[in-house]
């Protein structure tokens, strides 16, 4: 079995399809080895970016990692040691696209739904205010009643003291 991975090593490529636009990258890949097609969202980040990850290559100067001289990164892509820069070039781009579509949609969804009333929202408005109003009122009254005992309550007591 690993020999067969060795042997294929490389040799995992994008299905074409018959639809092929060359801006977005393609939507299916053929993994030779496991003798499946999986979906490209089930490989890594670098796969979906505008520059698909070269084995054995340098993502930023194109030269070959040859003798340890370079990493390749969870995203797929290689790197020189003296070519990286604390970040993947080609992804960093990738989720800035991706924040920015994500940011734009928001908004248009949010203008979208425009705050405007319809005439039934006035009318309960209206209903509401006067509701509001008509409890204020009565909380008054009580409130009022409330503070007509206590004061008759102490001046009462106060008498108590003159028996």
């Amino acid at each position: 079995y690993f020999q067969e991975i060795f042997h294929n090593c490389e040799r995992s490529v994008p299905k074409l399809n018959k639809k092929a636009n060359k801006k977005k990258p393609p939507e299916i890949y053929q993994l030779v080895t496991l003798g499946k097609e999986v979906d490209l969202q089930c490989l890594p980040t670098g796969y979906s970016t505008s520059y698909s990850p070269q084995p054995g290559l340098c993502d930023q100067c194109k030269l070959p990692l040859i003798d340890d001289n370079g990493t390749v990164f969870i995203c797929g892509h290689a790197y020189h040691s003296t070519c990286y820069h604390r970040r993947c070039i080609y992804c960093k781009e990738f989720y800035k696209k991706g924040v920015v579509k994500n940011i734009e949609s928001f908004l248009k969804r949010i203008e979208k739904s425009t705050n405007t009333f319809t005439l039934e929202d006035l009318v309960d408005d209206d209903n509401t205010e006067m509701e509001t109003k008509e409890k204020d009122d009565e909380n008054s009254g009580e409130i009022d009643k409330t503070l007509d005992i206590l004061f008759k309550l102490t001046i009462e007591i106060n008498q108590i003291e003159n028996w």
